[in-house]
């Protein structure tokens, strides 16, 4: 099997810049270089791989070969690779975390959580974001636990100890009882009338596995003290 050089970064550079501008010189003018440079940089790279990545004989302009083709994906991908790589170190250096953990109750409106992640996505596109989706005081025990950084749940967090919290909207609930149900039937609807129907209770046992339920409102910010949020 034939042996195959490496090339650095800035042959893949000019790689690039010579596909998307069409030509050596345009490349060159693009890169502040002599077109010489371009296709000697080009050429050692076609070296190095021991392929020809331009049909140069047959156009004026370079054409990539069917080899050539094969090969730019994967140079696209080291190159994006790199990018990323630098601005994620940008991003450390400016002190931000590499990663946040966002707990948030199952009752959040669901075009508000994506309107949210997309934000985030938008402001911090090198912080990775860890979510779980959980109901009544799973919310706040991720908070507590360490596990999750931010948490947006009910009031039923509103008693546990060690939570910061900062109120920042509420959900409406609005109850309802199917057209069959005595409820629905009963024009005079009195306060504890639910009472006398059977009833599904949801508990989230102290120690649990973090899971996907249900829950209620309204939901403060919950954040570990010590925390920034």
């Amino acid at each position: 099997m034939p042996d195959v050089g490496t090339p650095s970064l800035d042959q893949l550079q000019v790689f690039l810049v010579v596909v998307e501008t069409g030509s050596f010189a345009a490349a060159a003018r693009r890169l502040g270089r002599a077109t010489s440079a371009v296709s000697y940089t080009i050429a050692n790279l076609e070296t190095q791989l021991g392929i020809a990545l331009f049909d140069r004989e047959r156009t004026r302009k370079p054409v990539l070969t069917e080899a050539g083709t094969a090969v730019l994906s994967k140079v696209r991908t080291v190159s994006d690779g790199v990018g990323d790589l630098r601005a994620s170190v940008k991003a450390l250096l400016n002190g931000l975390e590499p990663k946040v953990t966002l707990a948030v109750d199952v009752m959040l409106p669901t075009a508000r959580l994506v309107d949210a992640v997309q934000a985030f996505e938008a402001k911090f596109p090198t912080v990775t974001l860890h979510l779980h989706v959980e109901a009544l005081s799973a919310v706040a025990q991720l908070v507590q636990a360490g596990v999750a950084d931010i948490g947006v749940g009910g009031t039923q967090h509103t008693t546990v100890p060690g939570i910061e919290q900062l109120q920042i909207g509420d959900v409406e609930l609005i109850p309802v009882a199917a057209p069959q149900h005595p409820l629905a039937r009963n024009p005079q609807k009195l306060a504890g009338q639910a009472r006398q129907y059977r009833q599904l209770v949801l508990t989230v046992p102290a120690r649990m596995r973090f899971s996907v339920c249900t829950a209620r409102a309204p939901r403060p910010v919950l954040g570990r003290q010590g925390v920034d949020e």
